[in-house]
């Protein structure tokens, strides 16, 4: 069972990502962006990622009770959300582009 929730927040965290990169791609009109992207793509793609991720996480542990977080687990205080699902949205967006432009230019 728990497995099958690790595949379940994985597959959360792919359709965030999709989620973001439409609609950077969908704001300047060019599904290849990340070939050239610019700081303000970069922000909105990371920007949106965040947000959808304080919704989703805000939603499911404080009105639907899904989950609850361990008490070792570090949250912002003002939003009631995890820190690391936040971190993640700082780190790998950049890397995941950086990968990208590398490999495709």
């Amino acid at each position: 069972m728990e497995k099958l929730l690790d595949l379940a927040a994985t597959l959360g965290d792919v359709v965030i990502a999709l989620v973001a990169f439409w609609a950077v791609a969908l704001g300047c009109r060019s599904r290849r962006w990340m070939l050239q992207p610019t700081g303000r793509q970069v922000a909105g793609f990371v920007a949106l990622g965040v947000a959808i991720t304080i919704v989703l996480e805000w939603l499911a542990t404080q009105m639907l009770g899904r989950w609850a977080y361990a008490d070792s687990m570090p949250v912002v205080p003002v939003l009631d959300v995890a820190f690391s699902p936040l971190l993640q949205w700082f780190i790998l967006p950049p890397l995941v582009i950086w990968f990208v432009h590398r490999q495709l230019t």
